[in-house]
């Protein structure tokens, strides 16, 4: 996962200058990957509401797991 979310932040220069679009298919796949990874990962957890000061939530796990589990394995 850490290579995908790194790849991503290397590209996000490119696609502030040229756009998605100029991207190849590849990275635009590592870009959908680690926006995936970024969103799960920064959802409201109990574990950081006191660091954040954010409460917690429970969210459904349905499809979550299998798709992290998914990107991990590519």
């Amino acid at each position: 996962m850490q290579k995908i979310v790194q790849r991503y932040r290397d590209l996000q220069d490119i696609i502030a200058i040229l756009g998605m679009d100029e991207l190849s298919e590849e990275d635009k796949l590592i870009v959908g990957r680690a926006r995936r990874i970024e969103q799960f990962l920064s959802q409201p957890f109990f574990v950081a509401q006191a660091f954040t000061g954010t409460p917690g939530r429970y969210v459904k796990t349905e499809g979550h797991d299998q798709g992290l589990q998914d990107d991990r394995e590519r």
